[in-house]
């Protein structure tokens, strides 16, 4: 079972509308409906952009779309570390190009979306139910 640590992940919703323009901007630029990247967020953290994990492989998962820690190697290069990471528009941004990698490998589809979280198939079903879920409710 995995061991998670959320930093003040219990305190309600810390998403807020000024994080808008981000998922806008990103959606926009890598063709990602900024509906599906909003709801990723609220399942990831909840819309808490200091949220992390702690992961039992000693990977972390970092803000409003838990990058985790094994992409910073590749992230280098454009100057993405574990500190801007936090920063919502820089996260918004890297969970959306990281999702967008899925979707040319994959195509537009619940492969895809499933992967951004895990490519582990138990997980990734339970995940991606939580999503279609939040989608058909109308989280937003």
């Amino acid at each position: 079972m995995n061991k998670i640590l959320f930093i003040i992940f219990f305190i309600p919703s810390l998403y807020s509308a000024s994080f808008d323009p981000y998922f806008e901007e990103a959606g926009h630029h890598y063709n990602i409906p900024p509906l599906l990247l909003k709801n990723i967020v609220r399942i990831e953290s909840n819309g808490n952009p200091n949220a992390l994990r702690i992961n039992d492989n000693g990977t972390k998962d970092y803000g409003l779309m838990q990058i985790n820690s094994i992409h910073f190697r590749r992230l280098a290069q454009w100057g993405v570390n574990e500190h801007n990471i936090m920063n919502p528009k820089v996260n918004i941004y890297v969970g959306s190009w990281l999702l967008s990698e899925h979707i040319k490998e994959h195509g537009f589809n619940l492969q895809a979306v499933g992967n951004y979280h895990s490519k582990t198939q138990a997980y990734k079903e339970k995940w991606l139910r939580k999503l279609v879920a939040a989608l058909r409710n109308g989280a937003q």
